[in-house]
């Protein structure tokens, strides 16, 4: 499952390209544009926590999402160009599995034309983010889980049963 999460006002114009992408994929989307309530919980994380934190990390982890894609974008007027910045992170951990960027020149620089070249470009980057992603995966699954459990035994035990209890939990 997958959520979306949009860093700039630019990026609007992308977020309905990668949902389009992500779908017709059959990934499970999980989208928190437009939650009224999630937003709500987000800020009240926010407050909490009195810092800023990355709010697309948090409401992933609310929504339940295996991963979070952000999108950046910007438009530069002098050398009248657009860019695309997709990045794409495994929740539980917040590590980045793949980020890509494109851009293009674009003129004249107008709403119109901006809205279909962040489209175009978020188009275009979405199946070398998701190549990455799944190469990432792989390579995970390849190398084992690097996950540690920390257990702590309350009670009195002798010392061979802690020794079965270790070897019991090691298996």
């Amino acid at each position: 499952a997958f959520t979306v999460a949009m860093n700039n006002p630019y990026t609007k114009a992308c977020l309905a390209e990668v949902n389009s992408y992500l779908v017709a994929k059959n990934y499970e989307l999980k989208s928190f544009e437009g939650q009224e309530a999630l937003n709500n919980l987000i800020q009240v994380q926010h407050d909490v926590a009195g810092k800023d934190d990355d709010m697309a990390y948090l409401a992933s982890l609310s929504v339940g999402a295996d991963a979070y894609i952000t999108c950046d974008g910007d438009a530069f007027a002098p050398n009248q160009s657009l860019t695309v910045r997709l990045s794409a992170y495994e929740t539980t951990t917040a590590r980045l599995l793949s980020e890509v960027t494109l851009s293009k020149e674009v003129s004249p620089m107008n709403q119109g034309v901006l809205a279909a070249g962040f489209k175009e470009l978020s188009k275009r980057l979405m199946p070398d983010l998701e190549h990455k992603m799944i190469s990432h995966w792989y390579e995970d699954i390849k190398s084992g889980v690097r996950y540690r459990i920390i257990f702590s035994i309350v009670g009195e035990f002798t010392e061979d049963e802690l020794e079965d209890l270790h070897d019991d939990l090691k298996e």
